[in-house]
């Protein structure tokens, strides 16, 4: 987001671990699996995600030469992401494509979807249009992408948080019963509600008591009544 010549990236071309884990994540064994899934996975025009170049030289690293086509790339690879999420959730298998369950190839499977996700959930909360497909994502379960390093929660928290400040905190309040409760503790966390906030979103929930049923990790009421007592008067 802050481009290849900012500072912060710069630090990190030179870290020597950094560049070695760039190398690792594009060594040819990932190469080879992006090549075979590509189109099953609808991540085709996504090459340069795999490519070690595109990280450590900036003249590789360049991907928005044409926005326009890139959101529309992006547009259609949540929108399958989407439909195979829901699709996945109502009949209970986690699969995604052509794969079920556990293989020897779930990690590196799952790194395919997660740069191509990432990359799709940035360009989004830069146009106002990518409005209604970052709250597709956003409210979907990624259970199979929810693993041991909550990669899938990971950008769904990320997603929600574009779908804020693309909205503002008013608009944002109409997702309590459709966004999980993490969503608005993770981005208080970046964010900060003032007190205001949290005490209108608590009345939110007193209206609509489904919010408090979207996560099995925080119950909204609990936490911003916690929140509002701790802040005082």
């Amino acid at each position: 987001e802050r481009g290849f010549e900012s500072q912060q990236y710069q630090r990190l071309l030179r870290m020597p671990l950094y560049r070695e884990a760039i190398e690792k994540a594009c060594d040819s064994d990932v190469r080879i699996l992006y090549e075979v899934n590509a189109t099953t996975l609808s991540i085709n025009n996504f090459a340069r995600l795999y490519e070690a170049e595109t990280y450590l030289q900036e003249e590789h690293g360049r991907l928005v030469t044409d926005g326009t086509h890139l959101f529309k790339e992006c547009v259609a690879f949540l929108q399958h992401y989407t439909a195979c999420s829901q699709l996945a959730e109502e009949s209970s298998d986690q699969s995604f494509g052509k794969y079920s369950g556990a293989t020897s190839l779930e990690y590196s499977f799952q790194e395919l979807i997660i740069r191509a996700l990432l990359l799709s959930i940035l360009v989004m909360g830069k146009y106002a249009s990518g409005r209604e497909v970052l709250y597709g994502v956003a409210k979907q379960a990624p259970a199979w992408l929810s693993g041991p390093e909550g990669d899938g929660l990971w950008l769904q928290r990320l997603t929600a948080l574009k779908l804020y400040d693309m909205e503002g905190f008013e608009l944002f309040r109409n997702h309590l019963t459709t966004l999980r409760a993490t969503c608005y503790y993770y981005i208080d966390q970046v964010r900060n509600f003032s007190r205001e906030q949290k005490q209108m979103l608590l009345n939110d929930v007193g209206l609509n008591p489904k919010a408090d049923q979207t996560d099995c990790n925080i119950v909204m009421s609990k936490w911003l009544a916690k929140e509002l007592s701790e802040s005082g008067a």
